[in-house]
């Protein structure tokens, strides 16, 4: 049974693809929080920091639409490198959840403005 991509590319997906392509959008809902911590930074070294944060959590939204595209086969060529790509994105994201909850209590008006995390593509304003 396919339905159509989460992600509103139109493409029509299997159940698992649609999990990964769901991971890939909660990924992608959580940089705004890397990405806010990066305009907070002080100084360039800790902006440098919370840039590659970002990079890294764009590798991962990106990869786990890739592969729930079609378009990246790491799971059928490289089962192991998968898992560990897996563990590695659960790290990014139990991270940056963390940071989230900080931020609710330490600046609950950008946190009230962001609305939190989602498994649904971000909608611009205006759009």
């Amino acid at each position: 049974m396919t339905s159509l991509c989460p992600c509103g590319c139109g493409r029509s997906i299997g159940f698992s693809a649609r999990v990964l392509a769901k991971r890939g959008l909660f990924i992608d809902s959580l940089l705004a929080v890397p990405d806010y911590m990066w305009s907070l930074a002080p100084d360039n070294e800790e902006r440098d920091s919370w840039a590659k944060i970002v990079r890294l959590g764009d590798w991962y939204r990106d990869t786990f639409l890739a592969i729930a595209h079609g378009d990246d086969p790491m799971p059928r060529r490289a089962p192991e490198q998968f898992a560990e790509f897996r563990r590695d994105a659960d790290l990014w994201e139990a991270h940056a959840l963390n940071l989230a909850r900080q931020l609710r209590v330490e600046d609950e008006r950008w946190y009230a403005a962001w609305g939190g995390p989602t498994y649904h593509p971000r909608v611009a304003v205006g759009a």
